[in-house]
C-alpha cells in the first residue's frame, strides 16, 4: 500500500501497477474503441489481496502511534551505540524514517559477529548486500 499527497506520483504508481497499460482515451496515441488498451511503459502487477488491503487500512489507524514508538526505540539505539565502531543509520532532518528495521553496518573480520550477538542475548540477523553494479554484472553473467 502506498499513500501520497502528490497527484503526479499517484498517477505514475497507478500506471505501473497496471503494467503501464491505460484505457484512458486522453492518454492514448489512438483509440480503436472501448476494448482498446495501450501499453505506455513497462509496469508491474502490484495488486494485493482484499485481506491484505483490510489489514493495511486497519494499521493506518495506528500509524502515528506505531511510528512514534519505533522512533523512540531507534533514538535509544542511537544513544546506546554511538560510541561503538559501527555505522549507524543516518538521521537527516528532512527525512522521517519509519525504522521498520534498525540497520547497522559492521565490518566483519571473522564470521562470528552474529554468534557473539546471540551469545550475549541480543537478537540480530546477518545480511550481506551486493552493490548494485555487482548485482547487475552477476545477473548479466547468469542470464
Amino acid at each position: 500500500m502506498i499513500t501520497t499527497r502528490s497527484k503526479e506520483l499517484a498517477d505514475k504508481i497507478k500506471s505501473l501497477r497496471t503494467h503501464g497499460i491505460t484505457k484512458d482515451p486522453k492518454l492514448m496515441s489512438r483509440n480503436d474503441g472501448g476494448w482498446f488498451m495501450e501499453m505506455q511503459e513497462l509496469g508491474f502487477n502490484g495488486r494485493i489481496s482484499d485481506i491484505l488491503c483490510a489489514l493495511g487500512s486497519s494499521q493506518l489507524k495506528r500509524m502515528d502511534t506505531n511510528l512514534m514508538a519505533r522512533r523512540k526505540i531507534a533514538q535509544r539505539y542511537q544513544e546506546a551505540f554511538s560510541d561503538l565502531p559501527i555505522k549507524l543509520p543516518e538521521l537527516k532532518g528532512n527525512v522521517e524514517h519509519a525504522f521498520h528495521l534498525y540497520v547497522i553496518h559492521v565490518k566483519i573480520e571473522k564470521n562470528c559477529t552474529t554468534f557473539s550477538l546471540l551469545k550475549n542475548s541480543y537478537s540480530g540477523s546477518l545480511h550481506t548486500y551486493l552493490s548494485t553494479s555487482l548485482l547487475h554484472q552477476t545477473l548479466r553473467e547468469k542470464f
